[in-house]
């Protein structure tokens, strides 16, 4: 080996070797079994379908990162490979239902609406140990939709907000803890902070729900203190979404329309909260428009939201920044006009179509404030979603 270059502390730079993940000569492809059945019925001369799936997968030998079960000893150098060894069960319906119908000779309409359902159960999956549920540890018997976990505010502040405005707010929501810490023989804690002088107004106040981690698994009882994680609360019970889709479809004459309505639900959704950086690398975009009424105790007291300086005491996911998760958008719509045949009678066209199709389209319902953002991109995108027209000339021979 040679030596290399100088370092500033004396020593050189050397060539060597890293020590990575040993290989695994054992691995396989994962199995997957599927199964599916369907019902297509057709109605009304055809004018209503509906159709029915169902299907069910059954996943073994799934690669797994078994480094982090229970009982695998510490190991120097390569870590573990990956191993076959999770098994997962998946499963899911989907349904859509179409009528269509003429009114006139020269006039038809159609509406369709689809709507699928899935969910999926872990079978097999190594051990992780006694972690805050809130980690969302992967575990046999529940499903990989989580709930999403935050903290709750704790409402006792002089607006009920969970905004700490006033000295007062501090004192009472200070005691508050003091109380809990108290009856277990604790002292008070917020994040790192240790005293009543060390709270800044403008900051979050939450509820204190949950102490350290037992052994079994469980929490123990409010102890005063507030910390990520073991302080959370479920926000929701499943991170997972439903929605439907609805398409519309109207013919006249030479004149066609069509278009897709998307709405979905579920889940959460939260206020950006993107902590920017002072450099010019961090300033493509600038901060969002509703913190122009964020709280300041001179300039704006009563201001909707905290206080940015207080990022660290205010930016961790909570029901303050939870949102409604209903949405619903038009997609894409597209008009078109087919040209009448008598016009190029006398040539080898076929057919003449002129028409316009727009995408990324309008949101009906918009949730964030001060509608700061669309509802297709989230404040850290470097480039947003663009919504598109485009003219068609289509000549068919």
């Amino acid at each position: 080996m040679e030596p290399g270059t100088a370092t500033s502390g004396g020593g050189f730079n050397g060539n060597g070797l890293t020590p990575r993940v040993n290989p695994n000569r054992n691995v396989t492809w994962d199995t997957t079994i599927k199964n599916n059945v369907g019902v297509d019925i057709n109605l009304l001369k055809n004018r209503l379908n509906f159709t029915y799936d169902f299907y069910y997968d059954k996943n073994t030998d799934m690669l797994t990162d078994m480094s982090s079960a229970v009982g695998v000893p510490i190991s120097v150098g390569g870590a573990y490979a990956e191993q076959n060894y999770g098994q997962i069960d998946a499963w899911g319906h989907e349904f859509s239902i179409n009528w269509s119908d003429k009114i006139k000779s020269n006039m038809s309409y159609n509406i369709g609406i689809n709507f699928s359902y899935n969910n999926n159960e872990i079978k097999k999956y190594p051990d992780q140990g006694n972690l805050v549920p809130s980690s969302n540890t992967t575990r046999v018997g529940y499903s990989s939709f989580n709930p999403v976990w935050g903290f709750a505010v704790w409402k006792g502040t002089s607006t009920g907000d969970g905004i700490l405005r006033t000295d007062e707010d501090i004192a009472n929501y200070w005691a508050y803890l003091t109380e809990r810490a108290t009856a277990v023989g604790g002292v008070p804690r917020y994040f790192d902070i240790n005293s009543v002088s060390g709270m800044r107004k403008g900051s979050l106040a939450y509820q204190d729900v949950a102490g350290q981690l037992n052994p079994d698994g469980t929490l123990a009882p409010a102890d005063g203190q507030i910390m990520k994680e073991n302080d959370y609360v479920k926000l929701a019970n499943s991170s997972r979404t439903y929605g439907f889709t609805t398409n519309l479809g109207f013919k006249y004459e030479g004149f066609s329309l069509r278009t897709q309505i998307a709405t979905s639900w579920g889940g959460a959704n939260f206020v950006d909260l993107v902590n920017q950086g002072t450099s010019s690398a961090n300033n493509m975009w600038s901060r969002e428009s509703f913190w122009r009424d964020m709280y300041d105790a001179e300039d704006n007291p009563n201001g909707k939201y905290p206080n940015v300086a207080q990022w660290t005491y205010m930016s961790s996911p909570s029901d303050f920044w939870q949102l409604n998760t209903f949405r619903c958008f038009v997609r894409n719509l597209s008009l078109n006009y087919d040209i009448p045949k008598k016009v190029f009678a006398d040539t080898k066209i076929a057919a003449i179509t002129l028409g316009v199709t727009g995408n990324n389209l309008w949101d009906l319902y918009n949730p964030y404030p001060d509608h700061y953002r669309n509802m297709y991109d989230n404040s850290s995108v470097n480039y947003p979603t663009l919504r598109t027209w485009s003219l068609n000339f289509n000549v068919s021979f």
